[in-house]
């Protein structure tokens, strides 16, 4: 027993001794990790932190700027390496960074004219301004919202999990400002407003810039709150040796990062580990390369995988910390919401009584996000945010922040087609003019031909969604009469088109919609060439219409959408057309009115089915499918104001029908059906191929639908190849196309927003 007891104080002394030679007594080394800004560069600090984490290092504090504030706030809250990793290669980047957000996102009445300009410029006092920023970062800060959500209330960041510090600068007085509580979204989001390109923040009375102006890598701050071992990686700006200073932009751009880089130089002297990814042939706007990015941080990182393992090592010597870990909350219960001052009054209506439905109950950030999506839908706010505050752990209050757009505003796009020759569009917009909750909007093509819309909408009801509406339309175009079998032009008419509406609008869901339509419309064509081919010089044709209009578009982009579908249902009811006709008295130029052929034609029902489906497989595959089916119901065979075919799908008139193979405008069509099936492919990023192929069939009466398809011939099938571009200044497009009954090949080109 006595030997027994010997033993056990020999083990017992020898563990003690154990534990004294691997734990140090005294203050563990306060480890830091500072990552620096460098636009998409910062990337690279996802492969760095995986390194990190492999060699056994959990640093106490996190410092960035930038998009290291970006990757170092989403770490310092307790995100996997694995999810930031995930979060960066799946997000649509072109669409965070700019001023567009998912087209699903706006409401049906808005979509025809968002994102159709190059710049909107906000009136003040009747005189244009420029605006602050490019891009107001709307989409930007919600997506920052949804990651930061379990973090998302107003509180220190000395609570986060790992201690977290971003650097901002207040642009009014050039001093650095270092955010330390409060909402995360507001710190990151300042953090990497590039001046210019994004519109500064306004927070705690100061107007805050992207921090890599003043302190790029903020070693210093690491420094002040008591860091004992610091790891920097940079990816900043670096310095370019005299034979690549071969051009004025690399002049200036050196010129500008120059006091940046050498203050960053300066402080490596002070880091226990230096790491650079060579990322000097990459751009900081390269967002798509996120996988290019993340594995040059990891590689560069590999080879100071023994420095930071010399660190991990010396940690051991101390007693172990405890690691904090972030609550994870699916719902929150808000019991109260506050608003900034909402100064129109329809608009602060339309507000409380959207987000008071929610008070009391349970909210995911998914549920909240689709109420701010439906207010921002309606285009009265230019931006929309939030900050919770916890009233105990799982209930909030919400305060949110509305931009309010601007009630007078000028906007600006250019536009060139094959159809319509060199255009400037202008588009003036005033919201709130004699009522309340209303939108005049003017818009104006200047070119060869002219187009014109001016439309005043007042909205209805407690969410505004209804409203009513008064327009005046303006189409002019060319009108071209082709030879079936040589596709030579016997003649041309000059073709304009008014209308006055009035309309009613209901909206179902955010995208889709019931319209009502009151019109009265008048068709004007005058020959401009082949007297001698033209059976008329002159068609007037005026007419009444009742009509109604049900759709739904549920695209993710205006313009080379890659998936969702759109449907549109309308028939207009004609009643009491008139036309006149002026014929050829004599083999010479017809002059004056002599004569017209006045008739009252029996009134008819035009009926149009548009049916576009995207979908996209293997991330840049995208397969279209689309179907127009029409009709006109009358007794005569053909109306001018009938359908008219060919050109391609960019088209917007409720008279057009797209068919690749033959040129806008090509003939009319009354009755029939048109498939379209296409493959469109994203080569890099918005720069697209496409092939389509289609077939018509048409007759121009509907006893000839029921017959036999051997009855009759009229049937067409034609395809074309397409080259796209979604360039800053509109979709540019290049299309060649055929169809199999006249041997040429049409050529279309456009670029820029169409009218």
């Amino acid at each position: 027993m006595k030997k027994v007891s010997i033993f056990i104080i020999i083990i017992f002394t020898f563990q003690i001794n154990l534990i004294s030679q691997n734990t140090t007594s005294g203050k563990r080394p306060k480890v830091a990790v500072v990552l620096s800004g460098g636009g998409a560069k910062g990337m690279a600090h996802v492969g760095f932190l995986r390194v990190m984490e492999q060699a056994g290092i959990h640093p106490d504090l996190i410092v960035g700027t930038s998009m290291g504030s970006i990757v170092g706030g989403l770490y310092s809250i307790g995100f996997s390496i694995d999810s930031i990793e995930e979060m960066i290669r799946v997000q649509d980047w072109s669409l965070v960074l700019s001023n567009q957000i998912d087209l699903r996102q706006i409401s049906v009445e808005e979509k025809e004219e968002y994102g159709e300009y190059i710049m909107e410029f906000p009136i003040k006092g009747w005189i244009p301004q420029l605006p602050s920023g490019a891009i107001k970062g709307h989409e930007l800060e919600l997506l920052f919202d949804r990651l930061t959500w379990t973090a998302a209330k107003d509180s220190s960041f000395d609570d986060f999990p790992i201690q977290f510090r971003c650097v901002a600068v207040d642009i009014l007085t050039g001093e650095q400002y270092i955010f330390d509580k409060g909402s995360l979204t507001t710190a990151m989001r300042s953090s990497m407003s590039i001046p210019t390109i994004m519109e500064p923040v306004k927070h705690n009375g100061k107007l805050l810039v992207d921090g890599g102006l003043v302190n790029n890598f903020p070693v210093d701050v690491a420094q002040d709150l008591g860091a004992d071992i610091i790891i920097g990686v940079y990816v900043g700006g670096q310095l370019l040796p005299e034979e690549d200073l071969n051009s004025v932009i690399k002049l200036l751009k050196q010129s500008s990062l120059l006091a940046s880089i050498i203050d960053a130089k300066k402080k490596v002297k002070f880091l226990d580990v230096y790491i650079e990814p060579p990322l000097h042939d990459l751009s900081v706007a390269d967002f798509q390369k996120s996988d290019t990015f993340v594995m040059r941080g990891y590689k560069e990182s590999m080879k100071h995988y023994d420095e930071l393992l010399a660190i991990s090592k010396r940690l051991k010597k101390y007693t172990p910390k405890k690691i904090k870990k972030q609550d994870l909350i699916d719902s929150l219960q808000i019991f109260e919401f506050e608003t900034n001052k909402i100064n129109n009054k329809n608009s602060e209506k339309m507000v409380n009584n959207m987000l008071g439905d929610d008070l009391g109950g349970y909210i995911t950030p998914e549920n909240l996000h689709e109420n701010i999506n439906r207010l921002y839908g309606t285009r009265l706010f230019d931006k929309i945010g939030y900050t919770l505050f916890p009233i105990n752990p799982y209930r909030y209050k919400i305060n949110y922040f509305f931009a309010e757009s601007p009630t007078k505003t000028l906007n600006f796009a250019l536009n060139y087609s094959t159809d319509n020759k060199v255009g400037l569009i202008f588009q003036l917009v005033l919201r709130n003019m004699f009522l309340s909750g209303s939108k005049l909007e003017a818009k104006f093509r200047l070119s060869e031909f002219p187009s014109v819309r001016v439309r005043y909408l007042k909205y209805l009801g407690k969410e505004n969604k209804s409203s009513l509406a008064f327009a005046y339309r303006f189409y002019n175009s060319d009108l071209k009469f082709y030879d079936n079998q040589t596709a030579i032009i016997e003649s041309q008419y000059n073709r304009s088109f008014n209308s006055f509406d009035f309309e009613y609008n209901y909206s179902l869901k955010l995208n889709s919609l019931i319209k009502g339509i009151l019109s009265y419309q008048n068709f004007d064509y005058n020959i401009v060439t082949g007297y001698e081919y033209g059976d008329f010089v002159k068609y007037k044709l005026n007419t009444k219409i009742a009509g109604l209009v049900y759709h739904y578009n549920s695209f993710d982009k205006k313009y080379f959408p890659k998936k969702g579908m759109e449907f549109k249902l309308a028939g207009l009811f004609n009643f009491e057309p008139k036309k006149k006709l002026y014929y050829h008295e004599t083999d010479t130029v017809f002059q004056g009115e002599e004569n017209p052929v006045t008739e009252l034609d029996s009134n008819y029902l035009q009926l149009k089915l548009i049916w576009r489906k995207y979908n996209t497989v293997y991330k840049k595959l995208t397969i279209i499918n689309s179907a127009d089916m029409f009709a006109v119901l009358n007794k005569s065979d053909y109306q001018l104001n009938s359908f008219l075919v060919g050109g391609v799908l960019n088209q917007k008139s409720f008279y057009n029908l797209p068919f690749y193979g033959m040129p806008t405008n090509y003939g009319f069509a009354n009755n029939g059906l048109i498939y379209r099936l296409g493959v469109r492919y994203e080569f890099i990023p918005d720069l697209y191929f496409g092939i389509i192929a289609n077939g018509m069939f048409e007759t121009n009466t509907l006893d000839y639908l029921f017959a036999d398809i051997s009855d009759y011939n009229n049937y067409y099938f034609g395809g074309g190849l397409s080259i796209s571009y979604d360039s800053p200044i509109g979709p540019m497009m290049i299309v060649m196309s055929k169809n199999t009954s006249i041997n040429k090949f049409w050529t279309y080109f456009s670029i820029g927003y169409s009218f």
